[in-house]
């Protein structure tokens, strides 16, 4: 009978990088299969390591807990899963369940435009802190006219995919959101209520058969705009895995 061994992994060096070399399941289109080759940078090569071809010693434990988790996903094919698959087959569906229409199109913009181009073909399993942080700052490299309340609404989506993940056991916690940093970013514009005599000189410029009563009101309380609005969240609770806290 043919033994069902675990892999262990090879670490090789590439460029100024320790990295595992493996095989993995790869889920794509709801199909499971063997992907050959793959490689994964444990750590940056020391500048007293740079002559070595071996790794040292300390590389070891990190190839053992990285083939840890790959070992992990080969009787449990939903931790094969990518980033992209689980937010568009797991957590979309579960908004839908939850939220409104207007809502999950709100959830679907910020992530087939913003957060999709960038995270969506990583491991679900892998992803790290690091890789977290990273795609945050390029976010407000790259714009940076958008203000931080977008930032931690990016922030707050990218928490509640893996918030949900880790639920349905498709990666081991903890949240690698939790510990990012929102980089620095725009603070949101307070706007200034109008006076009453102003307030009343706009209501007379109403036709009679309009409601004044909310559109007067709106004009006592001071607004701050963050610059791109995440619509129908005020019922949301702090700890909600369909946006979560963020951190």
């Amino acid at each position: 009978m043919k033994r069902d061994r675990e892999q262990k992994g090879s670490v090789v060096r590439i460029g100024d990088y320790w990295c595992v070399r493996y095989a993995d399941w790869r889920i794509e289109n709801g199909e499971r299969f063997r992907k050959q080759g793959l490689t994964h940078k444990l750590t940056a090569v020391l500048p007293e390591h740079r002559r070595l071809r071996n790794p040292p010693d300390y590389v070891d434990p990190m190839r053992e807990d990285f083939m840890r988790e790959v070992n992990r996903g080969k009787n449990a094919p939903e931790r094969c899963s990518s980033v992209g698959a689980f937010a568009e087959d797991v957590w979309l569906p579960f908004v839908e369940t939850r939220h409104s229409s207007s809502t999950l199109t709100v959830y679907k913009y910020y992530w087939k435009h913003i957060l999709k181009p960038r995270c969506a073909e990583k491991m679900l399993r892998d992803f790290r802190t690091p890789d977290a942080q990273a795609m945050l700052d390029e976010i407000a490299r790259l714009s940076p006219e958008m203000r931080k309340a977008t930032l931690h609404k990016l922030k707050s989506i990218l928490s509640a995919i893996f918030k949900l993940a880790i639920q349905q056991d498709y990666r081991s916690g903890p949240n690698p959101i939790r510990e990012t940093t929102l980089p620095k970013a725009p603070e949101p514009q307070e706007t200034h209520a109008y006076d009453l005599g102003t307030i009343r000189k706009i209501l007379d410029l109403v036709p009679e058969n309009v409601d004044r009563g909310a559109g007067g009101l709106r004009g006592f309380v001071p607004r701050r705009d963050s610059g791109v609005a995440l619509g129908g969240t005020e019922g949301h609770r702090a700890d909600d895995p369909v946006v979560g806290r963020g951190g």
